[in-house]
């Protein structure tokens, strides 16, 4: 499959890229509805053969986070995903990493997935998961200021890092290392640049191959014959896979574009401030250049045993979550925390334990116009 990099204007020998005519083309291809295998379409095929959704947009929808539908206390979503982990840092034998919820023609999805009074319900295909598996729920979170993240320096992830609370502070970040890289993007920080997230994303959820995840058939494991033997969309002009590298950086660059945190109010800021949530929820991370806005530190924190997520993923354990970002909550719509357990911001702050729960002591002893302002303001960022 092969997709062309950008529309060029050529002036003699120098070529110059539109790079507005990128953006359009990067939300083309965010949006792009994928098709399986083969198709008379080759550039938009390679879907699958199992997947959570045909379109970044699906999940993402405007570049947002996904509302999760609710029935008699039970929470689903195109965007609320299960993950499998084996606490050694891989999946499931049979399932892989997640639960695929849809599938092409001629193959049934692996089965579907609910959130009920804050535990995941899985409805399987028949096959039962690993006696040594675990499920963890993700939600799709907004996509807001993600560029930003990128922007942030490694030295002020390695100058705020505090692993073993040297300060006496109450709060011991640290940051997560893939090898001699950090880890910024995920609930888990698994992901080290924007560009790999989108790669995973279209890998895992969608089932579309890359140079950065090479497996034809995405979450498909060597038990599942039927869903491995199925033709995929790779070919030459797509350097062998069904995305070419162009492909993951004009997503990439789209969403790096997304939204920008709002100016909050100085009183909101003071009170977020005062009862410590911007310890975590840094209102200003450095840059190359000099700030940015993203409320949060990037590092992985402990948030107690009520938020962990059932199985470890690598070093980091399984109540350890990297600060969620705040900004792009203006206007959002759905639930909040990894799994969609919180219907709002005061349900949110009422989870945190571990390394938040000073935080969530303060804002409780709060009167109740201060609650209300703090939650305004979080609101509007």
């Amino acid at each position: 499959m092969y997709l062309r990099v950008a529309f060029f204007v050529l002036l003699g020998t120098q070529v110059v890229a539109d790079t507005r005519l990128d953006r359009h083309m990067g939300k083309a291809l965010f949006e792009r509805i994928w098709v399986p295998a083969p198709s008379s379409a080759r550039a938009t095929d390679g879907l699958g053969p199992l997947f959570n959704a045909r379109a970044c947009a699906a999940c993402h929808p405007g570049g947002g986070a996904v509302a999760i539908n609710e029935a008699a206390g039970s929470f689903s979503s195109t965007g609320l995903v299960a993950r499998f982990g084996d606490g050694l840092g891989g999946g499931d034998p049979y399932y892989g990493q997640q639960l695929q919820t849809a599938a092409i023609t001629g193959l049934s999805p692996e089965g579907s997935v609910m959130l009920r009074d804050g535990v995941p319900v899985l409805t399987l295909d028949g096959t039962e998961l690993a006696p040594g598996t675990r499920v963890g729920l993700r939600r799709a979170p907004t996509l807001a200021g993600r560029g930003m993240i990128e922007q942030v320096t490694d030295i002020a992830l390695l100058a705020l890092s505090d692993p073993d609370d040297l300060d006496g502070d109450g709060v011991s970040g640290r940051v997560r290392l893939d090898g001699v890289r950090i880890g910024r993007f995920g609930w888990k920080a698994e992901h080290v640049t924007l560009a790999d997230q989108v790669a995973s994303a279209f890998a895992v959820d969608l089932g579309l191959s890359s140079a950065r995840y090479p497996v034809h058939a995405g979450d498909c494991t060597a038990r599942q014959t039927d869903c491995v033997a199925l033709q995929d969309g790779s070919d030459g002009l797509g350097g062998g896979f069904e995305l070419s590298e162009a492909v993951i950086d004009l997503v990439t660059d789209y969403v790096a574009e997304l939204g920008q945190a709002r100016p909050g109010d100085p009183e909101g800021l003071a009170l977020f401030t005062s009862i410590g949530c911007a310890a975590c929820h840094r209102p200003a991370m450095e840059t190359r250049d000099g700030h940015v806005a993203i409320y949060s530190d990037l590092l992985l924190h402990h948030m107690g045993d009520d938020l962990a997520d059932g199985f470890a993923q690598g070093d980091v354990e399984a109540g350890e979550w990297r600060t969620a970002p705040l900004i792009g909550l203006a206007g959002a719509q759905g639930r909040l925390l990894h799994d969609g357990r919180a219907a709002n911001i005061r349900e949110a702050i009422g989870w945190h334990g571990g390394e938040g729960a000073a935080s969530r002591e303060a804002f409780s002893g709060l009167h109740a116009l201060d609650q209300r302002a703090l939650i305004e303001f979080v609101s509007g960022l």
